[in-house]
């Protein structure tokens, strides 16, 4: 799998040597966009994630937002007067450009340091998105036909990559509401 930047630099390099670098509207030429280095992959048939679409259009501009999932953030300055003069220094020094792409090696070796000492490097470790991760997971894990409990509402790929990639039954489990206390909660009958 190959990321909009790797994309990018495979179009560079495959350009001829004079127009590097060049778009062909500044070499005199009409602009067109580039073609991705994995045009061969086909596009793969899901439908969009109505709710992401929904999200972006109203998250942030909604006068009430009584739909979040997360819990409230902190400031970044209540995060940043929790670090250590170390930590804080990482912080100061931080880029915000893309990283290596099996995760920043500083997390990667903290994330290691969290095993028994030396049953995983920080090379053993790799990091990646909530959305890869369901990707790679259910590819690896599941086959056509199999039944899928997910929990719904919840997160679109985490039903809709079983349903519509691997070709799975997807069987949503719903919460119910408690009717002495009025709170939610996922049944086991």
């Amino acid at each position: 799998i190959q990321g909009a930047a790797g994309r990018e630099r495979a179009a560079e390099e495959e350009a001829p040597a004079g127009r590097r670098g060049a778009t062909a509207a500044a070499a005199g030429g009409e602009r067109r966009p580039r073609e991705p280095a994995m045009a061969a992959v086909p596009e793969p048939k899901m439908p969009a994630f109505g709710l992401e679409r929904f999200f972006a259009q109203h998250e942030f501009t909604a006068r009430h937002l009584l739909c979040c999932s997360d819990c409230e953030p902190l400031t970044l300055a209540e995060l940043l007067a929790l670090a250590s003069p170390e930590e804080r220094a990482m912080f100061d020094g931080l880029g915000l450009g893309y990283t290596e792409s099996r995760g920043l090696p500083a997390l990667r070796a903290e994330v290691a340091a969290g095993y028994a000492p030396g049953a995983v490097g920080a090379d053993d470790v790799v990091v990646l998105a909530p959305e890869e991760g369901i990707f790679l997971g259910m590819l690896a894990l599941l086959q056509p036909g199999d039944a899928v409990l997910v929990t719904a509402p919840g997160y679109q790929s985490l039903h809709e990559v079983a349903r519509s990639l691997v070709k799975c039954e997807v069987i949503e489990w719903t919460p119910r509401e408690d009717p002495a206390s009025g709170h939610l909660a996922f049944h086991v009958d």
